[in-house]
């Protein structure tokens, strides 16, 4: 991936910038790959139609990998479920409201 970045970009120092390229470039594909599941496996009913709703620019052939040994596999959906159940924990729990202050500390404030 560092090769097809310096092809596209000329810059005589542009390793300096290499470790944070790559993890931008991590998040970036990490986010891109969570809208992909929840817009377009999440709402199928099936394996079949999961793998049939194919993205736009998306290839099929990579589409289907991802879909069958990513997005289905057993260790993603327990991750993905336990993941969602905490979500919705730590929602009803407390908010944050508070702005950039933490909650120890309004509470020490408040004692």
């Amino acid at each position: 991936m560092w090769e097809a970045v310096k092809e596209c970009f000329h810059n005589p120092n542009i390793d300096l910038y290499r470790e944070e390229t790559l993890e931008n470039m991590c998040t970036l594909w990490t986010a891109w790959r969570s809208v992909l599941n929840v817009n377009f496996v999440k709402p199928c009913n099936s394996l079949g139609e999961a793998i049939e709703n194919v993205p736009k620019g998306v290839v099929a052939e990579d589409w289907e990998w991802l879909v069958t040994k990513k997005f289905m596999t057993a260790e993603f959906q327990k991750i993905s479920e336990q993941n969602s159940k905490n979500r919705l924990a730590s929602d009803m729990e407390m908010p944050h409201r508070t702005g950039s202050m933490p909650h120890r500390e309004i509470i020490y404030e408040n004692v």
